[in-house]
């Protein structure tokens, strides 16, 4: 099916139009039949005489209902400009057709209507095109028509069926969207919300997220112009039965989507066409009207370098408030009215819907100029990476669940981590590789390794890191050669030798001291305090001796310890260090206190 709307100055006939199509009355609000305007958007089908089926929306023209125009030609695959001969190119015209034209609408029908009210119609039409030739809608086929008197409505619908053939339908989105234009309950049924699904498929039971407040249904019934459906597909007029939704819930400028596909924001970056007509460059801007789908908020624009009218630039916008934002999606901006033109200055493209709250500004100038945003975007994120889904809610691209990073940081990441691991290897040859944790530093060290893994480039052996070509050392040869030194620091009791005395000696076999002394820590047999390792089983025995004695309000002292360990002043000093640091003491002058971990060794 596809999507046509109608546009146009006030009193043109927009509504007669559609009416003289269809058969349907657009205007069936009793202040739109008592002042002969369109205020609410209008919704009529049309099956062509070739059996094209063809959705009609009707907008009002009125200047102070832009926001309702935009938001229903917002998706139009194709626009019906009506202007009357009596009055010709009028402001609300012009507007119209820069509304269009910002929106990415490239396929019109000019219908001219109240031609028997002048003497020449022909030279009126002329006149008109003239006025056109600027716009999309120069070369756009223009249609006569007298919808009271049903003049000229059959060549209308075979012009409209000829350009539904010209239109080519986009490749189904990534994601799904559908702004919401109108609600109401439906007696044994709940909620119902009507609007254009722009992007996606729906169907029936699927669970559907209401944005901006995030709040989820299960569709309950899908409908097409009044027949059930049990799926609907981008572009169509679609209503949707969500009964897990109060008419409270749906605020106005609400979107359905489905679960980590879309986001709502106050900021994103943009391209921005500044219209031929404005007096002044778009440096910044503040309370501008931003009007995005079925939304509008106030925006203060600020653009990377001034725009010149009729120029293209990139901007950053910031709203009042959060609105649903579609990645690529078209939006309006709307300053104060002119005689004219109207009030629209300008409107863009969303580039980024998701970008970081500071940008560089040579970011901001490649993702204006890129065709490859994705890979700006994975530069400028580094060793964070980007998710799958922020992906898709931000730039609109689909990409395998995951997280994805700038490929040259991935590349020379891998490099650096096999170099680190045999820099590892040559400074620590008996340890058993790198510890995981001084590797998984940030994602992109974590994607990396996991990867290496993987294809076996790199090795895990327990929680170390090795390459290939190392051979961890024996485990169970260790554990045999380091029993003698063990032996020898548990002997020592409270009075061990330093460090350096144990290095002169020999023990262990093929091993050096050193590597013997990191296998005790690792394994928590053994504990480097100042000079000296001390046996852990002793240390723990000493922490709970000076915690029972502290509990009873005596004082730790050199004289204490070396009357319950025999630890001369050398050794005191190291160990009144390690029960310091373990919270059971702390220092007051020359004597300990109840530390603030006391209780958990007692």
């Amino acid at each position: 099916m596809f999507v046509f709307g109608t546009a146009g100055h006030i009193n043109h006939g927009k509504t007669a139009v559609v009416k003289a199509l269809t058969g349907k009355d657009c205007d069936s609000l009793s202040q739109e039949k008592k002042r002969g305007i369109t205020i609410e958007l209008g919704f009529a089908q049309l099956t062509t005489p070739k059996g094209t089926e063809v959705a009609l929306i009707d907008v009002p023209g009125h200047a102070k209902l832009l926001k309702t125009m935009a938001s229903g030609a917002a998706g139009l695959q194709g626009v019906l400009m009506v202007i009357s001969t009596e009055a010709g190119v009028m402001p609300q015209t012009r507007e119209h057709i820069n509304v269009c034209s910002l929106l990415g609408i490239r396929k019109g029908i000019v219908v001219i209507t109240h031609g028997d009210k002048v003497e020449d119609p022909e030279f009126a039409m002329e006149f008109i095109r003239e006025e056109l030739q600027e716009t999309f809608l120069a070369d756009a086929p223009m249609c006569l028509v007298c919808p009271p008197k049903n003049e000229g409505i059959e060549g209308l619908k075979t012009t409209l069926e000829d350009l539904a053939a010209k239109i080519t339908i986009d490749a189904p989105s990534a994601f799904t969207a559908l702004p919401i234009d109108r609600v109401f309950t439906k007696e044994g049924y709940g909620t119902v919300v009507t609007g254009s699904l722009m992007a996606g498929r729906l169907e029936v039971q699927d669970e559907i997220i209401l944005l901006p407040s995030k709040k989820s249904s299960r569709i309950r019934a899908l409908q097409q112009h009044g027949t059930s459906q049990t799926e609907v597909k981008a572009t169509s007029r679609t209503a949707v039965n969500c009964p897990d939704f109060s008419v409270d819930d749906i605020l106005e400028g609400s979107l359905l989507t489905k679960r980590d596909e879309l986001r709502s924001g106050k900021i994103f970056d943009a391209k921005v066409h500044w219209l031929t007509h404005n007096n002044k460059p778009l440096a910044r801007r503040r309370g501008l009207s931003l009007y995005f789908h079925a939304t509008q908020a106030l925006a203060h624009v600020q653009a990377l370098e001034s725009i010149q009218p009729g120029e293209w630039g990139m901007v950053r916008i910031r709203l009042d408030r959060p609105i649903p934002l579609i990645p690529n999606g078209r939006f309006l901006l709307r300053g104060p009215m002119t005689p004219k033109w109207g009030g629209i200055v300008g409107g863009g493209q969303v580039v980024d819907a998701g970008p970081p709250h500071r940008r560089r500004r040579k970011v901001r100038l490649a993702l204006y100029d890129t065709a490859n945003p994705l890979s700006v975007l994975l530069e400028e994120a580094g060793p964070v990476g980007i998710s799958s889904a922020d992906i898709l809610s931000r730039l609109g691209i689909v990409q395998p669940k995951g997280h994805y990073f700038f490929e040259p940081l991935l590349n020379q990441r891998r490099k650096d981590l096999v170099q680190l691991v045999q820099k590892y290897h040559q400074k620590n040859p008996q340890s058993e590789g790198v510890p995981l944790a001084e590797i998984r530093q940030s994602p992109l060290d974590i994607y990396v390794l996991d990867a290496m893994l993987a294809e076996k480039k790199l090795l895990q052996y327990k929680a170390f890191v090795h390459h290939p070509s190392f051979n961890p050392p024996d485990e169970e040869a260790l554990n045999e050669a380091s029993k003698e030194l063990l032996g020898k620091i548990t002997k020592g009791r409270y009075t061990p030798d330093p460090i350096k005395a144990l290095y002169s000696e020999k023990v262990g076999g093929p091993f050096p001291m050193n590597v013997l002394a990191q296998h005790l820590v690792k394994n928590q047999l053994i504990i480097k305090v100042g000079d000296f390792y001390f046996s852990q089983k002793h240390m723990t025995t000493l922490a709970k001796l000076a915690a029972l004695a502290l509990s009873r309000n005596e004082e730790l002292s050199v004289a204490w310890l070396k009357e319950r360990t025999g630890a001369t002043r050398k050794h005191a000093i190291p160990l009144f260090e390690y029960l310091d640091k373990i919270g059971v003491s702390q220092r007051q002058g020359n004597h300990r206190v109840a530390g603030p971990r006391l209780e958990q060794w007692l």
